[in-house]
C-alpha cells in the first residue's frame, strides 16, 4: 500500500532537498512527486468582512429571514457575492434559523360509520 501524504508535507520534504541536499527546485519536485506549480503556489487570506458586515446588518434588521432572502436582498442591493460564498460566511457566522416543528394534531377517536336509515330528497319523497 502507498502511504498517503499531503501537499504541504511533500512541499516541506522538497524545501528539505532544496535548503540541505542543495538540489534544484524541479529535481526536488521530481523526486517528492509534487508539481512545481503547488510548489510555488502562495495561498491567500479570504477577506470576508465586508460580507459579515452586510449581513450582520440584515439580520439585525430582519431577524426571521434565511440564507435566501439574505442572498436575494444582498443581490438586489448590487453585490455580486457567490451564493455558495455567502452561504459559507452564513454558516460561520452561526446565522443558521432554527426550523419550527410541525404541530401534530391529537390523535383522533375512531369511530364506526353510521349508515343512515332514510333520506328525504328536495321533493319531500323518501328514498330507502
Amino acid at each position: 500500500m502507498k502511504k498517503v501524504i499531503s501537499p504541504a508535507e511533500k512541499k516541506e520534504a522538497a524545501q528539505y532537498l532544496i535548503q540541505q541536499e542543495q538540489c534544484s527546485v524541479s529535481k526536488a519536485c521530481k523526486l517528492v512527486q509534487l508539481p512545481r506549480s503547488t510548489y510555488q503556489y502562495i495561498c491567500k487570506q479570504k477577506d470576508d468582512s465586508t460580507i459579515q458586515d452586510a449581513l450582520t446588518e440584515l439580520v439585525s434588521k430582519h431577524p426571521a429571514i434565511g440564507f435566501w432572502q439574505c442572498h436575494y436582498r444582498l443581490r438586489n442591493r448590487g453585490e455580486q457575492w457567490n451564493h455558495k460564498r455567502v452561504r459559507r460566511i452564513y454558516r460561520e457566522m452561526k446565522l443558521n434559523i432554527r426550523r419550527r416543528a410541525k404541530k401534530r394534531l391529537p390523535e383522533r377517536v375512531k369511530q364506526p360509520l353510521t349508515v343512515p336509515r332514510g333520506h328525504q330528497t328536495r321533493c319531500g319523497a323518501l328514498i330507502l
